[in-house]
């Protein structure tokens, strides 16, 4: 028969163990529920960075120091260290697209969204070249 005593300690031991087990147990479900959150954070992290660089397309370029061109028609901002030009049509939208100078172009300045040249106003589509595949 076993002794009292010896059996009072057994139960002591084994109950100790399955406190700590049961605190092991605890600790691996919240450290369970850290992983799911952090799951959950970096797929709000990316979800939003898609966000902004979505807004950035469509925002374009927020030049500082705005002012009106009068002799070509235009508005020029500072971006960077220079002065540039934007597309008045497209600023009017919240779209600030920089003018690209074409030289040989009359006029000689046009907007690659709404492809109107200035000064003027005038629209001007950009040709493309085709080439045949064919021999």
């Amino acid at each position: 028969m076993a002794d009292p005593a010896t059996a009072s300690s057994g139960w002591a031991v084994g109950k100790a163990v399955w406190s700590r087990a049961q605190e092991w147990w605890a600790r691996g479900r919240k450290i369970a529920d850290l992983f799911q959150r952090v799951a959950t954070l970096q797929e709000d992290v990316a979800s939003l960075k898609a966000e902004i660089a979505d807004l950035k397309r469509h925002a374009g370029i927020r030049p500082s120091d705005v002012q009106v061109e009068k002799e070509l028609g235009v508005h020029s901002g500072v971006v960077g260290a220079g002065r540039h030009y934007f597309c008045p049509v497209c600023a009017g939208k919240d779209e600030w697209m920089l003018l690209q100078h074409e030289p040989r172009g009359n006029p000689p300045w046009r907007c690659p969204n709404c492809h109107l040249c200035f000064p003027g106003g005038y629209r001007r589509i950009p040709r493309t070249r085709v080439v045949s595949m064919e021999r």
